[in-house]
């Protein structure tokens, strides 16, 4: 966000951009699956053979730890006929993941290892793995990216922003979740993320939030005068 930008002569986009498919189905190509997006939290899959699914860019996938401790991103496809691995029911797996439908089962890092009824001679198995992406652990928080060569995590935050990295400090990979939340929004992707890059809401919508901190009262969300990605407290916060 370039904050020395004036809003003067500014103008929203059309209605079209929060409601049409073609626009989504671009959206979908170039921003979701090219930028790395967050899934969940490295602390949900403590143990070998624990996994979450995640939904994205119209794809499901099977984020799941292995037996040397790495986290795999894998679609949640069988190489054989397509069919849908896993669903969100299960507890976990034990050394592989087995297909429901024809018992294809892979290892926890996608090889291929078992194929019922189909010798080794009948196919290279090292040539039909589970297809994966992209993903890293920063700071607990667990990013998908289906780029082909995406940059590492941490460059593409210091790209959007570099203050950023100062969270880094924050040690957050140590935090564990203590509630969750969730709610369906009926609305675009877009305004969920523009509400976030504002706050000249707050004084009407939050005032004991701007009670607290004093920059929200001007509608900011960002101190620009702090490089470590803090802002102030009002005196007695």
């Amino acid at each position: 966000m370039d904050s020395s930008r004036s809003a003067k002569g500014a103008r929203t986009l059309r209605g079209e951009y929060f409601s049409s498919p073609r626009v989504y189905e671009q959206e979908t190509q170039e921003v979701f699956r090219k930028n790395w997006i967050c899934v969940g939290r490295a602390a949900d899959i403590p143990q070998t053979g624990d996994y979450f699914l995640h939904e994205f860019a119209g794809e499901s996938f099977i984020l799941v730890r292995d037996d040397q401790q790495q986290v795999n991103c894998l679609y949640n496809v069988c190489r054989h006929r397509g069919s849908q691995l896993c669903d969100a029911s299960g507890s976990g797996f034990g050394a592989a993941i087995t297909c429901p439908y024809h018992a294809w089962s892979y290892a926890l890092d996608g090889r291929l290892v078992a194929t019922p009824h189909v010798g080794k001679d009948e196919l290279d198995r090292d040539q039909f793995p589970l297809r994966s992406v992209a993903v890293e652990d920063w700071q607990g928080f667990l990013f998908v990216n289906l780029a082909d060569y995406p940059p590492t995590v941490r460059d593409w935050i210091a790209d959007q922003d570099p203050n950023a990295l100062a969270y880094e400090r924050l040690e957050m990979d140590r935090l564990r979740i203590g509630r969750r939340t969730s709610c369906d929004v009926a609305a675009n992707w877009k305004i969920l993320i523009e509400n976030y890059a504002e706050c000249l809401h707050c004084p009407q919508v939050h005032p004991e939030l701007t009670n607290i901190i004093p920059l929200h009262q001007q509608g900011d969300v960002i101190d620009h005068t702090r490089t470590d990605g803090g802002t102030w407290l009002a005196e007695g916060a």
